[in-house]
């Protein structure tokens, strides 16, 4: 509790009204939606529900064998409580030791079952351990896709005004993500999009971003692009410029 109090400190000068701490509760499926149920029926003004973090909350040694199911199950017990009482209810997790290069999403801990019951995903990223700026990346169902530079001071995240931000399209990533499984790809634009399964834009808007995004984002994930003309058409070449030779010798 000292540890919330100076934390507090931190942030404000003056006690606050409206915030409250439970220290200690039980684990999904023996107790925690009876505890939360008791605490809701002391305070029934509560309009959001902060779990720090999501592991302490879990089954505990309690589980099915089956890591998605187990997943599933978790955030569908929170939502179901939030849906039921019109909150929101936030859940502190941890991201992977092993990060994506191509999707923040993808650095979630745990499996797919998470990312696929939550409403809302929030991934925060800092290049250094220590370091007091961050990017937030948002993605959800209800919610405009986001992609935010913070700083950190006096123990406040903010968002940076001076730096300009813009999300980039998820068709990217999952670009990204084909290329580098293959080593490279080359084709039409709409042989990639095929080959991705996406159908939600159309082959020119394909190209307009890959052009956008060829000395950024794919850059920084280790593929080249480049546009070859054969005849009436116009094919893409993507490349995969993997960091290490084939004797496993960093280039």
């Amino acid at each position: 509790m000292s540890r919330v109090q100076r934390r507090m400190c931190q942030l404000i000068d003056h006690p606050v009204s409206g915030v409250y701490y439970m220290m200690d509760c039980m684990s999904i499926g023996d107790g925690l939606v009876e505890d939360l149920e008791y605490a809701m029926s002391i305070v029934p003004d509560v309009g959001v529900i902060i779990i720090d973090t999501l592991q302490r909350i879990r089954r505990g040694g309690k589980t099915t064998g089956n890591a998605y199911a187990d997943d599933y199950e978790a955030l569908t017990v929170l939502k179901q409580y939030a849906d039921k009482h019109g909150i929101a209810v936030l859940c502190i997790h941890h991201t992977r030791k092993m990060k994506s290069v191509s999707d923040p999403m993808a650095d979630i801990s745990g499996t797919q079952g998470i990312s696929g019951t939550a409403d809302t995903l929030w991934v925060l990223k800092k290049k250094q351990r220590f370091a007091d700026r961050a990017t937030l990346y948002i993605s959800g169902r209800d919610v405009e896709s986001q992609q935010l530079e913070l700083c950190f001071d006096k123990g406040e995240w903010s968002v940076d005004e001076c730096v300009e931000y813009e999300l980039v399209p998820r068709v990217i990533y999952d670009v990204i993500d084909y290329v580098t499984e293959r080593g490279g790809w080359s084709g039409t634009s709409s042989e990639l999009l095929e080959a991705i399964g996406e159908t939600s834009i159309k082959p020119n808007e394909i190209g307009k971003l890959l052009v956008r995004y060829a000395d950024t984002v794919l850059a920084e994930a280790g593929i080249s692009y480049s546009q070859i003309r054969k005849a009436t058409q116009r094919i893409v070449a993507l490349e995969y410029l993997n960091e290490e030779s084939d004797d496993g010798v960093t280039a």
